[in-house]
């Protein structure tokens, strides 16, 4: 049996926007927003952090030159909110999947090199699996130890 890494890149990217779902839904409002101290980030900065991602990496396998992002991304105080970073995180998913098409052996390059379309968007599944441990440990901050996931 011929390994399907279209089928598998498809269900990495679904369970890491289900978990981040969960874990965005743990939070309260305004913690969504709070920034814990001089230089760090809120927890919907982060998550918008991977929505451009995703979007940066669908538009270079399109084969488009992708927007510029200097620095960290604030959120948008319109997607600042749970259900607005779950929308936005599960449509720059499917934006990604679509972009990466049947073919993963396809060569992708760009300014640092080149990669195939599956390890190039398999690099945004690790990309938020990354940054949700961040959003873990800021639950710890605010004295939530719970594993949101397993709900």
């Amino acid at each position: 049996m011929a390994l399907d890494l279209h089928a598998l890149l498809s269900n990495r990217l679904r369970e890491t926007t289900t978990l981040w779902a969960k874990d965005l839904r743990a939070h309260r409002p305004e913690e969504l927003t709070t920034k814990l101290g001089e230089g760090a980030r809120s927890p919907a900065d982060i998550a918008w952090e991977c929505v451009l991602t995703n979007r940066r990496l669908a538009m270079r396998m399109r084969g488009e030159e992708p927007f510029n992002l200097d620095g960290f991304p604030s959120c948008p105080p319109e997607s600042a909110n749970a259900t607005s970073l779950i929308r936005a995180l599960s449509e720059s998913s499917d934006e990604l999947l679509a972009a990466a098409g049947e073919d993963m052996a396809r060569e992708i390059t760009y300014p640092g090199g080149s990669e195939s379309v599956f390890s190039y968007a398999e690099f945004a599944a690790m990309h938020m699996m990354y940054h949700l441990g961040q959003i873990n440990y800021i639950q710890t901050l605010y004295g939530d130890p719970a594993v949101h996931w397993r709900g």
